[in-house]
């Protein structure tokens, strides 16, 4: 059986289950939705998603410089000529891509943290 699931429904996943354990810690209980197995196994998910995007956008920058070039011939202003790119198909998916790899950097970096944390409960209740 495969795992059909999209980064997008991961990311609500992880999302859900952070949100889950925030409002356990605001209202005083103990919380066991992030095991550092899941959080690890989430994280190298992520990683992964960032990875794909950073290749997309790879892809995005190298076409983006004969594109630019031919639009600013029909420019006045290398303005104007940014705001004829972001209309374009691969300008809207530069800017998609770019949030949206700056949210997973967070995840990332918040996972990580949440990581860390866990091992130093584990060390010193050694």
């Amino acid at each position: 059986m495969t795992n059909d699931k999209k980064p997008t429904d991961i990311a609500k996943e992880i999302e859900l289950k952070i949100m889950r354990e925030i409002e356990a810690y605001w209202n005083g209980k103990e919380s066991v939705y992030l095991t550092p197995k899941l959080t690890d196994l989430y994280r190298c998910i992520l990683v992964s998603w960032y990875a794909r995007d950073s290749e997309l956008m790879s892809g995005i920058e190298k076409r983006r410089g004969a594109a630019w070039q031919r639009l600013r011939k029909e420019s006045k202003t290398d303005k104007e000529t940014e705001m004829k790119y972001d209309e374009s198909e691969d300008g809207q998916n530069r800017i998609e891509l770019r949030y949206e790899m700056k949210a997973v950097e967070k995840m990332i970096s918040s996972l990580r943290d949440r990581l860390r944390r866990m091992e130093m409960e584990v060390y010193h209740l050694k």
